[in-house]
This record gives C-alpha cells, structure tokens and sequence, in this order.
C-alpha cells in the first residue's frame, strides 16, 4: 500500500508538470445552488461561486461530474466574496499550478466541516492554496495523500488565514498523511548520524506560510538543530525561520529545510522485559559513547522505562527520550558525560541521583506535567545553565540543585517546603523570590549562595529553619511579611544591611540581631507593635523607619544600638506609647521628634 501511495504521488506530480488535461471525478454533497453542476472549463471554475454562496448537505442529491486542471484550483475557485462550505463527499484525483483541488482568493471562504480531500496534486500546494486575504476554516473531515512540491497539504499566502475548529484536537491528524515530492527543485536535506542525506522516504508532510513554514513530522529521534536539543515529536509543529534559499538549478525558488536525526541507537543498548510483560526497560552497553535515541518501541512493546544506573558513568553526549517514558529511574546518568538531555512531555518524575554529578550536562527541558525532582537528582552539575521550573512541580528533594554553581536566575516553583540544601552553593544566583505557596524552609536549604544579593518573601508565617541562607556572604537585602518563623540562626553568616518587615514584628525577630551589620530596618503599613528588646545589639543599626501603623514600641527596643541615629516616624503617625529605656545606649541618637498623641 505504502508502494501503491508512493507512485500514485509521483504520478499526480508528473501529470502537473506536463500541464496535461486530466478527467477527475468529484462528488459533492449535492449539486450547486439552483442545480448548478461543476465547472468544465476554467472560464466556469473561476466564475462557478462568485455569484453567492454554495453549501453542500445531507439532504441535497449527490452528483458526480468533471473538473480538469487548472491554474487556480483543479476542483474550484473560490472568488471574493463567495463561500464554500463542505460537510460530506470527496474530492480526489484533482492537479492545479497553484492549488490541486481548492484555491481561495481574496475575500473567499472555505469551510470545511466533513468530507475528504485526497490523491491531489499541485506544484505549490496539493490540497487547499489561501491567496492574500482568503480564509480557510477546517472543523473535521480529512486532508490526505495530497502531494507537491512546497506544500503537499494546504499553502498560506502571508494575509491569508488557517483556522482549526474546536471538533479539531490534533491538526497533525488532519495533515499528517500528505507527502511531498521526492523530485524537482524543492529539496529537504536531513542529517543522519551527522551525515548529510537527500529526501528519501522519511514523512515530513506540512503546510507551510510564505513567513515561516511548519511542518509536521513522523520521527522518532529528529531534530529541528544541529545541536541535536530540539527533538520532533508525532504531531509537532516545526515552526522555522526564514529557510535557506539555495541556487543549485535554474530556479530561484530552491529551498531547503534543514531537520536532524540520530537513528535509534538499538546496538549500543540492552532491553529488560518489566516483570508485568507489558513493555521493556532500557539500558546502555558497556562502552557505550555518543548520542543515544531511545526508541518507543522493541520487540513490538512500548519502551517504559530507564533502567536503574541505566547510563551510570558512560562517555555519552546526549539522549533522546520518548514520550513512552514516564519516569526517569534512580541514578539513570549518574556521573555520565552527557551535556543535553531531551523528553518530551510525559515524564512525570525525576528518581533520586539520576543525573547527580553529570558536571558537563548543560541544557535540561523540564516539562509541565513533571510533578517531582527526587533526592542528588541533579547535585554537582556544575555546568547546568538557566532552566524554567513547569507549574506541575510538587516536591524537590534535598540536595537536589547542590552546587549548581552555573546557575544565574532561579524562579521556585509554588511548592509546599523547599528541603535540607536542595539549593545549596548555587553561587551563581543574585536574587531569589520565595512563592507564597512554601511554608517551610529547611536547614541550609540556600546555604552557601555566596553570590545571593536579595531574598524576598510573599508569604506569611514561613518557617525557616537554621542555616536556610547561612553564609549567603552577600545576602544584604531581605524583605518579610512577618519575623514569626525565623531561628536563631536562620541567617547566620549573612551581612543583611537592610531588611524591610511589611506586616509583623515579632520578638523572636532577635534571633538575627547579632550579625551586627544591619544599618536600615524598614518596617511596612501592617506593623502596629516593637517589642521589648526586639533591635538589642544591633550595633551598625542607623536607621528605623516607623510607619503611621505602629501604636507602641516597648521597653529597650533599640538598647545598645550604638550607632543608631534615625529614627524617622511617618507623617500622620498613630504613636501612642514609647516604653522607659527604649532607647537605652543609643550614644549617636542625638535628637528625636516624639507626635503629639504620644501620651506615656
């Protein structure tokens, strides 16, 4: 059949470029408005719907007749201001220039809700060809076994539009089945193991817009790069930049796309039947070196795992791995070369060391349904570059991210508790944002970020344990709803200049006041109290700005603070009480403005 599909296009092709007069056969849904059959000549094709609006249905009579290649449309020209619409029948065996059975000019409508277009050929397109200011609308039906050389489905004009209904879930589904031809001078290039190849058999079936074409591809282990870290999966939209345009014949419209493969790697890996025998683990052999492809497939069963220490220690440089994986097993890298992993959408977990101490891995894609990172997943991957975190993420296991030094920007998923080091000596991060979805931070969960400048808190009433940013060497600026879930030394290590409380002080808020290189507090609207003893020792503290909020500031708040010198009430203030020796050993506190509704 495969055989039948593939001459069959070469031969709708070569009749297209002998510009031979071909009798197709079309079946309507019914026949034209007013009885009005098919066109049989092309003066009737272009003018056949510029009269109103045609619309095909169940209850009208099925007809058959003839429509021969044209320019513009082998089965019909939809001119401005008409409309077509297709819900039944089929229409096969059609060749045009432009468009090998639909061709929609300006200010034409196709809509496209069932029936099937097929066996069609043009040079441009083989399907649907959408002018400058035409709209096509596919809502069901089928687009297949159409060939051409640019675009072997359906080609969109820059100004013209392509739509997909709500009864369409996957446009590759539409598209897939199209081909393009395998001669002439629109060539695809693919690289196999490296090596430059002509088009052969592999599907790249599309539609494409004179912009930027897409492509639908049928791989297993393709890329879109050279790099090999983009991979096509089943049903992807390829979207490209502006393609090479290549002279290499008379023509000016020789254009190459450039797709990348590394062919499944079956001989370098070992399959395990899982004990349930629904499909197989995967390994590497010994020796194993390079780039890896997993395939989806051995032995006519799925391929549903990494096996445990699957490539523990081997000299690889990448793997592909496909979408019949859902869980990367414990240690499956670990201490391997590999510099870029790619999978696609369905891995659900990380295990625990699965790429720890990888130190040249430089590129990961975490996908969104991806719900757990597990324990060392990916400790001392020194060269792991910036990477985005998917909404899905629920857990992130201790020592996680350790000594990623080369991470430089760093957004926390809405996770419930951030554990014991999981972002330990990440020195390359400057500022870290602490969603409000985390209530716990755990024992040096971001100790050693030497680098760390700024740390701010959204939520209230996180716990953070000791050492959580101890020796963060560098961490001046903190800004916090609430003082309540700090420990005594939750920062230890840090110089802190400046931390802004925006809603409660509370007295355990101490527990930070012997690093001693505090200058400015700020405290925000919500703040109504400073407890007793609350700044005692502070001794580079010089500045305390106090919002119209606060009512009361208790006995020896600011005692021994000696080089304190600003105390800056806000305008408006709500001051009522300042406790005896409030400011007690405050030796640079030279003069202060009391309000007036201060009454003890």
């Amino acid at each position: 059949m495969k055989n039948f599909k593939k001459i069959l296009s070469i031969c709708i092709i070569a009749l297209v470029v002998i510009a031979t007069a071909v009798t197709s056969t079309v079946i309507f849904g019914g026949k034209g408005k007013g009885g009005v059959p098919a066109p049989e000549t092309q003066e009737e094709n272009i003018n056949w719907l510029d009269y109103g609006i045609y619309q095909a249905s169940a209850e009208e009579e099925t007809g058959a007749s003839v429509a021969p290649e044209h320019m513009k449309g082998g089965a019909v020209y939809i001119g401005k201001g008409s409309e077509l619409e297709i819900n039944k029948g089929t229409f096969e065996y059609h060749e045009g220039y432009f468009g090998g059975c639909f061709y929609i000019a300006d200010g034409g409508v196709l809509t496209m809700t069932g029936g099937t277009i097929r066996y069609n050929g043009a040079m441009y397109c083989g399907a649907i060809y959408v002018e400058d200011g035409g709209i096509c609308i596919i809502d069901g039906g089928a687009i297949e076994y159409n060939s051409a050389q640019y675009a072997p489905a359906i080609y969109v004009e820059d100004g013209g539009k392509l739509i997909f209904g709500d009864n369409i879930e996957n446009e590759g589904s539409i598209l897939a089945k199209n081909e393009y031809a395998d001669y002439g001078e629109f060539e695809i290039r693919y690289y196999v193991d490296g090596l430059l190849s002509n088009y052969s058999e592999q599907k790249i079936a599309a539609f494409k817009t004179d912009e930027a074409p897409l492509s639908y591809a049928e791989c297993n282990g393709w890329f879109l790069d050279e790099e090999m870290t983009e991979p096509i999966e089943e049903g992807d939209v390829l979207q490209y930049t502006e393609p090479e345009v290549v002279v290499q014949s008379a023509s000016d419209y020789t254009k190459i796309i450039k797709v990348y493969s590394k062919s499944a790697t079956l001989d370098k890996l070992t399959f395990t039947e899982l004990d349930s025998g629904l499909g197989y683990s995967a390994a590497g052999k010994s020796g194993i070196t390079g780039d890896v492809v997993i395939p989806k497939e051995y032995d006519d069963k799925p391929v549903n795992a990494l096996a445990v220490h699957a490539f523990y220690g081997f000299s690889i440089d990448s793997c592909y791995i496909p979408s019949s994986i859902t869980i990367l097993a414990d240690g499956c890298f670990r201490s391997s070369t590999i510099k870029h992993v790619n999978f696609t959408d369905d891995i659900l977990s990380i295990g625990k060391n699965a790429f720890q101490y990888c130190a040249q891995l430089q590129t990961i894609k975490l996908n969104e349904g991806l719900t757990s990172i597990g324990v060392n997943a990916f400790e001392r991957c020194t060269a792991l570059e910036n990477f985005t975190f998917p909404e899905s993420i629920e857990e992130i296991g201790e020592y996680a991210f350790n000594v990623c030094t080369s991470l430089t920007n760093l957004t926390l998923p809405n996770i419930n508790a951030i554990k014991t080091a999981a972002f330990a000596n990440v020195t390359g991060i400057t500022e870290i944002t602490i969603p409000s979805s985390v209530e716990r931070i755990e024992k040096s969960a971001f100790y050693g970020c030497t680098k760390l400048n700024t740390v701010e808190f959204l939520g209230n009433n996180i716990f953070v344990d000791n050492y959580g940013f101890g020796d963060c060497t560098a961490l001046n600026n903190l800004i916090i709803k609430t003082t309540s879930g700090l420990e005594y030394q939750s920062f230890i290590g840090c110089p802190l200049e400046e931390i802004t409380i925006k809603e409660e002080l509370t007295y355990n808020f101490s527990s930070i006041q012997k690093t001693k290189t505090t200058k400015v507090i700020n405290l925000g609207e919500g703040v109504t109290t400073i407890p007793n003893s609350v700044f005692y020792g502070m001794t580079a503290l010089t500045t305390v700005n106090i919002p119209t909020t606060v009512t009361n500031i208790y006995g020896f708040a600011f005692y021994e603070c000696i080089d304190f010198k600003n105390f800056n009430i806000a305008e408006g203030s709500q001051l009522e009480y300042i406790a005896i020796g409030t400011f007690y050993g405050c030796t640079s506190l030279q003069t202060i403005t009391i309000p007036e509704n201060v009454t003890s």
